[in-house]
């Protein structure tokens, strides 16, 4: 775990979500639109993944890369 996730889990779990929100739907894009919360890699990855079990983002498939977006109501 990094010291950002141990600090303020909460704020990196609302950057992923301001950066998807924002359009930012690969990974990579995410990982460039949250570079200021100073999380590994794995952290964002694993945030993404949590946000997709919270029902907040979905995850969309047969683009030909992993992209993610805000859930639909």
């Amino acid at each position: 775990m990094t010291l950002s996730t141990l600090i303020a889990p909460a704020t990196l779990t609302e950057a992923v979500l301001a950066a998807v929100g924002n359009g930012a739907w690969s990974p990579c894009e995410v990982l460039t639109a949250v570079a200021d919360q100073h999380a590994d890699r794995c952290d964002v990855i694993a945030t993404l993944w949590d946000l997709v079990d919270a029902g907040s983002l979905e995850y969309v498939a047969g683009l030909g890369y992993p992209a993610f977006r805000i859930a639909r109501p």
